[in-house]
């Protein structure tokens, strides 16, 4: 361990119920192997954010859009080939231009051949 470090988050959102805005604060703490000279507080903060881009931009993705923490699948390799066929998906999807994956699920379950010609595929 060389640094100990504190992030203070503040987020803002409407009441569903009133409609008034409410302030929410979080304080998380971390500990990394980087010296100071390695990751001062800037850069530290940095990382943190690259995280929660991760989080964002992958893990939610796959778990509402795809409803990955409600599948089933535990055994064998079963849950490592649905991630897998999860993140194609999304790739896919961003590769093409999707910004709204939700959007892109209804539009190729509407229109399987547009999915297809993506895939290589042909259809009759």
């Amino acid at each position: 361990m060389r640094q100990v470090f504190r992030v203070t988050r503040q987020r803002t959102f409407r009441n569903r119920e009133t409609g008034a805005l409410q302030t929410t604060t979080d304080v998380a703490y971390g500990i990394t192997s980087l010296t100071r000279r390695q990751a001062n507080a800037e850069r530290l903060l940095q990382f943190n954010r690259g995280h929660w881009g991760i989080e964002n931009r992958t893990h939610y993705p796959r778990d509402v859009t795809f409803g990955e923490d409600a599948n089933r699948a535990r055994t064998r390799h079963g849950p490592q080939h649905l991630a897998a066929a999860r993140n194609a998906a999304i790739t896919l999807c961003r590769l093409y231009g999707y910004v709204n994956l939700a959007a892109a699920r209804r539009e190729f379950a509407w229109n399987p051949s547009r999915l297809f010609a993506i895939l290589g595929f042909m259809m009759n």
